[in-house]
């Protein structure tokens, strides 16, 4: 069976993603990939990182009034976003499976899951 281009486009990206390993967005992830493969378009690499999110492979991380940010871990967890330098890290909290059973419980509202991002400054940032 051929590889198919598409198939070898989402391995470039996704080898991207995990050699960058800090949360990029996806133009960072395009700006990675373009260096070695300039003929790959913005949209190929966008494209391909929210189906890889829809999948599964990796998460989609959605900041308020910012750009979109990937993840290799598909576990649930949460994240610290530095307000200065805008990295994303992952913060060392257990996840709360429970949470949306009692709050569901408490409001009545239907939750299906939740996510928490912190908003601060990083070390590196802290000390500017």
């Amino acid at each position: 069976m051929a590889v198919t281009r598409n198939t070898v486009q989402k391995d470039i990206i996704l080898a991207a993603v995990k050699a960058m390993n800090n949360h990029p967005t996806a133009e960072a992830v395009y700006n990675e990939v373009a260096v070695m493969h300039p003929n790959i378009s913005k949209a190929t690499v966008y494209r391909n990182l929210n189906r890889m999110a829809d999948e599964g492979m990796i998460s989609r991380l959605h900041t308020p009034q910012g750009a979109d940010f990937y993840d290799l871990c598909t576990d649930e967890h949460y994240h610290m976003k530095c307000e200065r330098c805008e990295k994303i890290f992952d913060l060392p909290l257990e996840y709360q499976y429970g949470l949306c059973g009692k709050l569901s419980q408490q409001t009545n509202f239907e939750l299906h899951r939740h996510s928490l991002m912190f908003f601060g400054l990083c070390p590196e940032c802290k000390i500017i």
